[in-house]
């Protein structure tokens, strides 16, 4: 049975108004799943490829302020070595050119860090999810 590890990462709350040429939706929340492995730290793994794949995320997104809030799940196969292969849409967001914009930041974020040492697979399924907000 697989069990999986949730790490959350950020909460920006007001990320656009600390950067003027930020977009006016705010990344509200990533967070990354992956299997429970033994011994192996996931933990710190997934802090280290969120602190490279949100900064892609937030560059990627286009701008448009009548969106709703939005959610969108991706998931990334990792190989051993950190490279991201073919990434797919777990659930829509329901705007087509924010999912895309995730799939091409984690395309971008391409390699991550090597999976953990202690990690006995050859590769992980990594599922990450995205929260964004437009404040109104």
């Amino acid at each position: 049975m697989t069990r999986w590890l949730s790490v959350l990462l950020f909460a920006f709350v007001a990320l656009a108004q600390k950067h003027s040429d930020a977009p006016s939706h705010v990344l509200r929340a990533a967070t990354a799943e992956v299997p429970a492995d033994g011994g192996a730290d996931f933990g710190s793994y997934i802090t280290a490829a969120l602190k490279k794949v949100v900064p892609a995320a937030e560059r990627l997104q286009p701008d448009v302020p009548s969106w709703p809030d939005l959610e969108a799940k991706v998931s990334a196969p990792v190989q051993r070595d950190g490279t991201i292969r073919k990434v797919t849409i777990v659930s829509g967001s329901g705007v087509e050119a924010f999912d895309r914009s995730l799939v091409a930041a984690l395309s971008i974020a391409s390699p991550l860090d090597s999976l953990p040492p202690a990690y006995r697979g050859d590769s992980a399924m990594i599922v990450f999810t995205f929260r964004y907000h437009v404040p109104r």
